[in-house]
């Protein structure tokens, strides 16, 4: 049976079930161990820094310095969320064994998301501070400027591990051919 968007009850149950397997992975005592907990560290700087550069770029657009953080803040977890999940979560489970339209679904699902609940804490935040928005468009202009910048964020991450997949690919190589006779 399916349920929304071709997902199967087996589909989302897999997701939340792997969810908390694919975090707590990281930490395992295997070997690697040291240099996936190295990565993730370095990855979560990476994220600190996204959000000190949106917060010093944005900060005027707001009415209030707290607001600005408000903003930035619920955006940068929410693009983060996203690309841990895409990249922990989505690319094994279904990129990885081939189904490719089962990941776009997933991955579409998962931004959408967590772009609404971004959405849900600004407009919130801002109509305590401010009162109700009185552009009756705005929720869907927000919302649609917010998914792009989530598009973007999550395309960044993927480029970045790519990359950085690349390089550790490269230095293990060369380091193999050094051991090597």
């Amino acid at each position: 049976m399916r349920l929304l968007l071709g997902f199967s009850r087996s589909h989302l149950v897999g997701l939340w079930m792997l969810m908390p397997r694919a975090a707590l992975n990281v930490w395992k005592r295997e070997e690697g161990s040291l240099e996936r907990k190295r990565m993730l560290l370095i990855s979560v700087c990476g994220w600190f820094v996204v959000w000190l550069l949106w917060l010093f770029l944005t900060r005027s657009f707001h009415p209030t310095f707290l607001l600005a953080i408000v903003v930035t803040t619920s955006l940068v977890l929410a693009y983060a969320a996203a690309a841990y999940s895409n990249h922990l979560l989505l690319i094994p489970r279904f990129w990885m064994r081939g189904e490719r339209w089962m990941y776009v679904l997933s991955l579409s699902m998962v931004m959408a998301i967590l772009t609404a609940l971004a959405l849900a804490v600004i407009r919130i935040s801002y109509a305590v501070t401010f009162g109700p928005d009185i552009d009756p468009l705005g929720l869907y202009k927000h919302y649609a400027i917010d998914f792009f910048g989530m598009v973007v964020h999550v395309a960044a991450a993927g480029l970045v591990v790519a990359a950085t997949k690349t390089v550790a690919l490269k230095r293990t190589e060369a380091s193999n051919n050094g051991v090597r006779k």
